[in-house]
């Protein structure tokens, strides 16, 4: 993993023993009705080692997808940009979400909101199954409203040709594109799992918690963050989803939009990864995002053992909450049957 988080207070989260949780509202699918264009990437070589740039043009709005895969581990980095088909210029505040199916026409993976300030969205994946893999791409911008609320102006989506992400907003025109899909196609290779000696543990029930209480990096604040997962007991080869809730440690209230980059690994070997932040104020390559102070990520574990989820959580100017950022991991424990 790419991150280095303090390992001295690690909480385990123990599946059995959590309260089962409603999402259907949480996590996001890409939903057919809210098409307004759909397009299938040019078609690429088929052969398990070749993946070339893809780019969907789609109704003035251009979005690109170049996957590298490291032959070694099997995980492969997507580098996608959402841009205005015109200027050439990156699209700012972009909601996204992406979806991974394999090639018997499974779903593998599923992210609820993921947000990109300046038209960057970079994450890493381990495809399970070799072959031609479909990663479904959904991008909406964010208008004057947003669920019933006001956005801020410097929330809006705009075509970004100040160059500036925090000062240039008043001069950047807005463009508010509604929503586009597109499909893109990764010839995976498929994951490698290096089994170590800590892939069984015995958890001490004394410190069993799904709960953290952080002091914020902004002097004075304390946050509570929150891992639960649905089913209770996560099996592996089947599909379950994590589910982060990020709050006021004194008042318990939600966070509104902050962001999260989380790595999902065991031993050596990482399922997800969020790219680097590139900035201490907010990630620059894309991030999950809260708008009401909840993340969630639908994925398939591919064997049985302990996975770490390390994670580090923001808040943005436009918070009702501001902390600064907070670390630290939750580990998950994945059953055979």
């Amino acid at each position: 993993m790419q991150q280095q988080y303090p390992k001295n207070k690690k909480f385990y989260v123990t599946v059995t023993t959590l309260l089962a949780v409603v999402i259907a509202s949480s996590t996001l699918a890409i939903q057919p009705t809210a098409i307004t264009a759909q397009a299938q990437a040019a078609d690429i070589p088929t052969t398990t080692t070749t993946n070339q740039p893809q780019k969907a043009t789609l109704d003035g709005i251009n979005i690109s997808f170049e996957p590298k895969v490291d032959p070694a581990s099997g995980l492969t980095t997507m580098d996608m940009k959402v841009t205005d088909e015109k200027t050439g210029s990156p699209l700012t505040h972009v909601d996204w979400v992406v979806r991974v199916t394999t090639p018997d026409g499974k779903e593998a993976f599923k992210s609820s909101t993921l947000h990109s300030h300046v038209g960057n969205m970079q994450f890493s994946y381990a495809f399970d199954k070799p072959g031609k893999n479909t990663v479904s791409v959904q991008v909406a911008s964010l208008g004057p409203k947003m669920m019933g609320m006001d956005v801020p102006p410097m929330a809006l989506t705009r075509i970004f040709k100040s160059g500036d992400p925090m000062m240039g907003w008043p001069t950047d025109p807005t463009n508010f594109f509604g929503v586009r899909n597109a499909d893109f196609i990764v010839n995976a290779v498929g994951s490698t799992i290096q089994e170590t000696a800590s892939s069984s543990t015995t958890t001490d029930n004394s410190q069993v918690s799904n709960v953290r209480v952080l002091d914020g990096s902004e002097k004075g604040t304390k946050v509570k963050l929150e891992l639960l997962t649905t089913p209770q007991k996560i099996i592996a080869g089947q599909p379950a989803t994590l589910i982060l809730n990020v709050a006021q440690a004194d008042n318990g209230t939600s966070i509104t939009h902050p962001d999260a980059l989380m790595a999902v690994g065991k031993g050596q070997f990482t399922l997800i990864d969020s790219a680097q932040a590139g900035s201490p104020m907010m990630p620059m390559h894309g991030s999950f995002h809260g708008h009401t102070g909840q993340m969630a990520l639908t994925t398939i574990f591919p064997t049985p053992g302990e996975y770490t989820i390390d994670t580090t959580v923001n808040s943005l100017p436009v918070s009702n909450y501001i902390f600064g950022n907070v670390k630290t991991s939750f580990n998950v424990e994945v059953s055979d049957a």
